[in-house]
């Protein structure tokens, strides 16, 4: 029952996100409606959602942005890729919410000041080891930042599939 909590607590921090988070930002920067880009850019959604993989959908991404978003060629071809690669908040999101949950697992209260060690290292983390697969690696590295153990990362691993 632990774990469908955290795949539920992943799922909906993934899905609010994505949903609230990333759209209201587009807004407050770009004073545009972020949907016409989610519109534009639905194949190569589809496409990512469909590999599991962002570098396998980087090719749809950008002739997504340039054909139906007109963006231009040169900034697309210099901005997606640095941002598939630097741009990895929904793996820092898994990571830390996957290190609280070990430490909820074996009873140890993290204070603020370990919550906000977890988070910048996780933050750190997935933009050195991004393309790390299933970010296991830098679980255990901030797992061993906070002096949590490391034994329990194996109950990641049934559901990492999912996530």
């Amino acid at each position: 029952m632990l774990i469908f909590s955290y795949v539920l607590t992943v799922i909906a921090g993934l899905i609010l996100h994505t949903v609230i988070t990333c759209p209201i930002l587009y807004f407050l920067i770009t004073r545009k409606n972020p949907m016409f880009i989610v519109r534009g850019m639905m194949q190569a959604i589809v496409t990512a959602f469909g590999t599991a993989s962002g570098g396998a959908a980087l090719p749809m991404s950008m002739q997504c942005m340039e054909d139906n978003c007109h963006i231009d060629r040169r900034i697309s071809r210099f901005v997606l890729p640095l941002g598939s690669t630097i741009n990895m908040d929904g793996n820092a999101l898994y990571e830390a919410v996957a290190v609280i949950f070990i430490a909820q697992l074996n009873n140890v209260d993290l204070s603020f000041a370990e919550v906000l060690t977890v988070s910048v290292t996780a933050t750190v983390a997935s933009i050195g080891l991004g393309s790390v697969p299933a970010g296991l690696v830098s679980i255990l590295l901030i797992l061993n930042t906070v002096g949590l153990p490391i034994k329990d990362v194996s109950l990641l691993l049934t559901v990492d599939w999912l996530l």
